[in-house]
């Protein structure tokens, strides 16, 4: 009997150590909506912050398993901007994902995406489906195509190519989706939308990007504690290489992403380093991302 209650305890112990791959927070701001009651809205920012948050922190993303202190560490934050009609909402997004840095405390911003289609129907008591090579609806879609792009991310940031198969599965759901009419999905017009974000991560000319993606991360970010001069020489090669790929690929949305999270954290990692060194990171930074050079001339004080 004390055996058996052993080996289960064990079991017990082993269940509560595992854990879903996300842990996402979700807020949804609804103060822009003009065709609600305030007590309408407030009960449509409680039950849709509530569905995308169980819908994406209990499905199971990956055949890993994680442990809590694992779990990918994310953030959805949806404006609704208006309600044309019942249950439609049209609206933007901002996605936004966070990785440890090895031995410390510390975590480094890992994708920061603003999605300007961020449109969708909603019925409170409709459960939320999502199944591969299948389009339900596009708020399940668009749920399971940003899981799979904060996974693909992640996962390239400690593997070479670790997130290719999060990052095909992302491409899918795009592909799907494309009969919805929501543009965000389409190919045509803007070149900034979940379309273009899926294709980069598919796209050959971006693997150097990819692979200098991981070089930043795991060889520069994880081991900035004990070496940060060998850190820095990494992170600035990670440079060279996404520069490089500038050059086939301009104003490729990966890249915007990329800066949009990772700019200061460059600025901040070099400010310490000779004014040489600084000059050479800032060309760069002006070049790749010219909308912050504001945050990149500190560089030069």
């Amino acid at each position: 009997m004390k055996n058996y209650i052993f080996i289960l305890a064990c079991l017990l112990l082993a269940y509560v150590g595992k854990a879903q791959e996300l842990q996402m927070k979700v807020f949804v701001d609804v103060t822009q909506m003009q065709t609600q009651q305030a007590s309408e809205k407030g009960v449509l920012k409680t039950n849709l912050e509530r569905t995308i948050k169980n819908f994406v922190n209990t499905f199971k993303w990956t055949k890993d398993e994680f442990r809590k202190e694992e779990q990918i560490k994310c953030e959805l934050k949806i404006t609704l901007t208006k309600s044309p009609a019942q249950n439609i909402f049209e609206g933007n997004a901002v996605v936004r994902a966070f990785r440890p840095i090895y031995n410390t405390t510390h975590e480094s911003l890992t994708i920061m995406y603003i999605d300007r289609f961020f449109n969708f129907n909603y019925m409170p008591e409709q459960p939320l489906i999502y199944a591969k090579n299948v389009y339900t609806d596009d708020l399940s879609s668009m749920l399971a195509f940003y899981a799979n792009v904060i996974l693909a991310i992640d996962y390239d940031s400690f593997s070479k190519g670790g997130g290719a198969q999060y990052a095909e599965e992302a491409f899918n759901i795009v592909n799907i989706a494309q009969g919805s009419g929501n543009n965000g999905w389409s190919r045509q017009g803007n070149t900034l939308n979940r379309y273009w974000l899926a294709e980069n991560l598919q796209s050959q000319q971006m693997i150097p990007f990819r692979e200098a993606f991981y070089s930043y991360h795991l060889l520069g970010l994880d081991t900035f504690l004990k070496d940060p001069e060998k850190a820095r020489q990494e992170i600035y090669k990670s440079l060279e290489a996404i520069d490089a790929v500038n050059k086939l690929k301009p104003s490729a949305v990966f890249t915007n992403i990329f800066f949009d999270a990772k700019g200061l954290e460059i600025v901040n990692i070099f400010l310490p380093t000779p004014l040489e060194m600084r000059k050479k990171v800032h060309n760069f930074l002006v070049r790749l991302d010219p909308n912050k050079a504001g945050t990149y001339n500190k560089l030069l004080e």
